[in-house]
């Protein structure tokens, strides 16, 4: 049967993942558009090979559509490490990583299978700047990482502190969702 509506699958490991995928089905429903949105929580990141194989089997005659909503660049590297494991790195699945630097990504298995892979690249990694901080940043403890809260100044809030507005800059634009997190 033919479908007279989008079908994208939403693939998230956090708690607000739930919420932003319905605000997002919310938006898309007023303006019009008849889209149908399934939700996937992964528990184990690590391990999801049964996920995958039960996601992928939920319409097996449809081109498949994914949205990628991870907590970490880990979280992602994890991922695509075991898409091509379960078969799904082929012609009729795409995926959409909402992260905002794929360059930092491996996606060779990915490159002669037909799949379709979109992302973001919002970090300029020619600006001195960038460089000059994450140079600083890989040399400090992981206990030092989160109490700076650097991490979370930029991608969470607007903050308008020193250390966050100079990174903020080499942002190329986007509009970051907070869901309710400060």
């Amino acid at each position: 049967k033919h479908r007279q509506h989008a079908l994208v699958s939403t693939v998230k490991n956090h708690a607000a993942g739930l919420y932003q995928v319905q605000y997002i089905h919310n938006q898309l429903t007023l303006s019009g558009h008849k889209v149908e949105i399934g939700y996937w929580r992964l528990e184990d990141i690590r391990h999801v090979h049964d996920d995958l194989r039960k996601l992928d089997r939920q319409n097996p005659h449809h081109v498949k559509n994914f949205v990628v909503d991870l907590s970490s660049q880990a979280d992602y590297r994890a991922l695509l490490a075991q898409i091509p494991e379960v078969g799904m790195n082929r012609i009729g699945y795409n995926y959409l990583l909402t992260t905002m630097d794929i360059a930092t990504l491996d996606l060779k298995r990915f490159q002669h299978g037909g799949v379709n892979i979109t992302g973001f690249q919002l970090i300029n990694l020619t600006s001195s700047r960038v460089t000059d901080f994450l140079t600083k940043w890989s040399t400090l403890e992981p206990t030092e990482k989160e109490r700076d809260g650097l991490t979370k100044t930029f991608v969470h809030n607007k903050k308008s502190d020193r250390k966050s507005y100079g990174w903020r800059k080499e942002v190329e634009g986007g509009v970051m969702i907070n869901a309710g997190e400060t």
